[in-house]
């Protein structure tokens, strides 16, 4: 964990440097790149908290700390789910509709969408500061928990996280990265080698590289949030304990590997966007 973390702090903060301080700053797509890198970084930091424990400092099971966490987690994690759809969106608008590009492909728009999206994230998982607090258990000591009295809503909660943070984003970004990766196909395979070749042009470089970074996010992604799709239902339907047990550590392991999509974005970049380098 802390070898994933500051590798991704490191480079998501060197990717940030690139959006936001550079000639790059200036599209709109960079907007969202760069509030992306910040969310990132946040979510990768609060992983740490729990993660001390191991050396004897418990900040997670103290009062705030535990509370801040997991809400902090939650909205970074829904904030960069939906990031990816917007700058998904705004490429298909781009590529689709380039008449409408200046209109709505702007910076100013770029921030209105994130500040909303901002908004309504702290709002839908406000409930996380309420329901989350620490107890003094007989044999741990002080833990951080979910208070008594809230289970049923935090289980709600976690299923309207697992629909809004990878169900309806990847459905959303599966099926404009087909239509966007068709047309960026048929544009590259144009048999001509003039420089003014439109595959050549900054506009459908960045295209292909948004198209890389949103479909390597759903590659990651997808595992995790479908396992706990099946474990909800198993958890309806009461089926087999021992069964649902086995899948909560391999749920562990396809967690680990959802968080490489928090700091492998500046590799992304450098592999996929000459701009970029």
């Amino acid at each position: 964990v802390p070898v994933l973390v500051l590798s991704g702090v490191i480079g998501n903060s060197i990717s940030l440097g690139v959006f936001a301080l550079t000639h790059a700053k200036w599209q709109a797509c960079s907007v969202y790149l760069a509030y992306l890198n910040v969310v990132d970084c946040i979510f990768l930091l609060t992983l740490l908290t729990p993660w001390l424990g191991w050396l004897g400092v418990f900040l997670f099971h103290q009062t705030g700390w535990c509370q801040a966490t997991i809400f902090v987690s939650y909205v970074a994690s829904f904030l960069s789910a939906w990031i990816v759809v917007a700058f998904t969106v705004e490429r298909f608008i781009a590529v689709f509709h380039p008449l409408l590009r200046q209109r709505y492909c702007t910076r100013s728009r770029a921030m209105i969408c994130l500040s909303a999206l901002s908004v309504f994230a702290i709002l839908l998982y406000s409930l996380s500061l309420f329901a989350h607090g620490v107890v003094d258990h007989e044999q741990f000591g002080p833990i951080c928990i979910t208070l008594s009295g809230f289970d049923a809503a935090m289980r709600a909660l976690s299923t309207v996280d697992t629909v809004v943070t990878m169900i309806l984003p990847s459905i959303v970004i599966v099926i404009f990265n087909i239509s966007i990766a068709a047309k960026v196909w048929q544009v590259t395979s144009l048999k001509t080698h003039s420089p003014r070749h439109p595959g050549r042009s900054l506009h459908w470089r960045t295209t292909r590289s948004l198209l890389v970074v949103s479909t390597i996010f759903v590659t990651l992604n997808l595992p995790v949030h479908s396992l706990r799709v099946h474990l909800v239902f198993r958890y309806l339907l009461r089926t087999d304990d021992s069964r649902t047990t086995y899948l909560h550590k391999w749920t562990q392991v396809l967690v680990f590997l959802s968080y490489i999509n928090y700091s492998a974005n500046f590799l992304l970049y450098c592999a996929c966007s000459q701009t970029f380098r």
